[in-house]
């Protein structure tokens, strides 16, 4: 089970239902705001269907700390670690 694989697909998946957009691919290196047009609403809504699909907590903090999709890969990556390390943080995403 590729954890960084899965974590990717499912964000970038995400992020396009969250933003409505038709685009073939998002990837991790995509910028919220100046690639993909993100405003302020879009990043709350982002951030709440990250705590849903992952099931995990996304402070105010956190998210204004992510200017791109891999700042978020990353972050769900180190909380799903922190919850449940000796599944290597895939139990809750799965």
């Amino acid at each position: 089970f590729n954890t960084a694989a899965y974590i990717r697909d499912r964000l970038c998946a995400t992020v396009k239902h969250c933003l409505g957009i038709r685009v073939s691919e998002v990837k991790l290196g995509h910028r919220l705001i100046e690639d993909l047009h993100c405003d302020s609403i879009d990043h709350v809504e982002i951030a709440m269907a990250i705590e849903d699909r992952f099931g995990i907590v996304v402070t105010d903090d956190e998210a204004a700390r992510c200017s791109a999709i891999a700042d978020y890969a990353d972050l769900i990556s180190d909380k799903l670690k922190a919850a449940f390390p000796a599944a290597g943080g895939a139990a809750c995403a799965a």
